[in-house]
Formats: structure tokens, sequence, C-alpha cells
């Protein structure tokens, strides 16, 4: 079987993160750009919205991702990533 035990056990919605982690500091996604719709990516994987949105809530909370209300969400380095900018 392909995958390490650590991924076997790592919670879906982590691996969803990861992988949308990987894809932005990559910049395969590039910053700015949306990311998919939460029940686009469910479809497409098999798992519950709120699944692919815990992923998403997680990568918010590490400011590589923002969400505005009817904009869904980007790709965003916030300052909380970038570290503290002062002036």
């Amino acid at each position: 079987t392909e995958g390490s035990a650590e991924e076997l056990t790592e919670p879906v919605y982590e691996r969803i993160a990861s992988r949308l982690r990987e894809l932005i500091f990559s910049q395969e996604i590039v910053l700015g750009d949306s990311l998919p719709s939460l029940r686009t990516v469910a479809a497409k994987l098999s798992v519950s919205v709120d699944t692919v949105r815990r992923a998403y809530f997680i990568l918010i909370d590490e400011g590589i991702v923002e969400s505005k209300i009817g904009s869904g969400f980007k790709a965003s380095l916030s300052r909380r990533r970038c570290g503290s900018e002062q002036s």
C-alpha cells in the first residue's frame, strides 16, 4: 500500500490541509488564487463538506488562506504567517 503509517493515521482534514499547504508553497496555487469551493473538494474526495471546511479553517488559522463572505477562500500569506511587520 502507498503512504506512510503516519499518513494513514492522520485525520482526513489534516491530509487535505497538508496537500493544500504544499500546493500553495510550491506555487501551484498562486497567492490570490481562489481555492475550490468546499462542495467541489468534498465531492472530488468523497468526504463531507464539514471535513473540507475544517481543513480550510486550519489554513486560515495558519494565515495561508483567507475567507471573505461572498468571495470564498483565497491563498494568502497574512501577517500572522509572515511574522510581525512593525514599522
